[in-house]
């Protein structure tokens, strides 16, 4: 997600935060048949009723909206920011909200408007609609629209799904073992109880089945499922938390010629004759890198 860059949003409203489940045909919008292309004619998960429909809605005047034409209709991505695409064309500066630092969602501030999306089907098949609501993942708010859980992007004709649930039970970290969940480039680091490996590696092995091989730069190192990313020095394990298997990073962050201690991370901004220079705060000034790329300065 860069500064001055636009990228093409479709948006869609509803009238309550969250998700709420939408089976009826009649309430969704445009319907499709769902045709699949596997080998075996089927799909892991489909609707009951073998229709695919399009729960997306947009309050007036945003991108999405039956007011707003879909020709010139974007939104500009920032980093830091989250933008939701107004009318007005590609230049409209759009509705944007600051992705500040937080502990839980409750510290995040601003009315976000009724923007809505189709979420991935259940282990039942069911569609929903998800709406905006704030969120606090890595430190910071973020807007997020379906209900957390590992998703299969689909494929081949099929619809996107949620995976099957997993036994993820636990007492100590003992219980837990690591796995990896693949979705498309995007490879998410979860736990499962010991003893459910197989189980998990079935799961997503039908998920696998359906995706086109990555074709970018290549599959991406391993994140937790809100994004984030291990830091010099730190790996992603397996854990117990609240009795539930969980996939967390452990270790402190290299920096420099030490490690940051919990809650910090790593700034790096240029230094005398240009050179690198890394710090550990809490929060990193605007103007300097958190460690996710390193400014105009020499490391080393």
């Amino acid at each position: 997600m860069r500064l001055g860059a636009v990228a093409f949003l479709v948006l869609a409203a509803c009238h309550s935060d969250g998700n709420s489940a939408l089976n009826d045909a009649g309430d969704a919008g445009t319907c499709t048949t769902v045709i699949p292309l596997t080998e075996g004619g089927t799909c892991p998960i489909s609707p009951p009723d073998g229709l695919l429909c399009d729960y997306a809605e947009a309050p007036s005047g945003f991108c999405g909206a039956r007011d707003c034409p879909s020709q010139g209709c974007c939104t500009q991505v920032i980093p830091g920011e989250t933008c939701f695409g107004t009318c007005g064309g590609c230049f409209s500066p759009g509705l944007c909200f600051t992705q500040g630092p937080c502990t839980t969602a409750s510290d995040c501030q601003g009315t976000l408007p009724h923007v809505c999306q189709s979420c991935a089907l259940d282990t039942n098949g069911q569609g929903s609609q998800g709406c905006a609501h704030w969120i606090c993942g890595a430190g910071l708010c973020q807007v997020a629209y379906c209900k957390p859980g590992l998703v299969c992007p689909g494929g081949g004709g099929c619809p996107s799904y949620y995976l099957p649930t997993i036994d993820r039970a636990c007492s100590t970290a003992a219980d837990c073992a690591l796995v990896h969940h693949q979705d498309d480039c995007l490879t998410v680091a979860s736990a499962v109880r010991v003893g459910a490996e197989a189980q998990f590696a079935a799961v997503e092995g039908q998920c696998l089945s359906l995706q086109i091989p990555c074709q970018s730069d290549g599959y991406r190192a391993p994140t937790l499922d809100d994004g984030t990313s291990p830091g010099p020095g730190q790996t992603i394990v397996a854990s117990c938390v609240a009795g539930s298997c969980t996939a967390v990073i452990s270790g402190q962050v290299a920096c420099g010629t030490g490690f940051c201690d919990a809650g910090e991370a790593c700034c790096i901004s240029p230094g005398d004759a240009g050179a690198c220079v890394q710090w550990c705060a809490a929060t990193c000034p605007p103007d300097v890198s958190d460690g996710g790329s390193i400014p105009a300065c020499r490391a080393g």
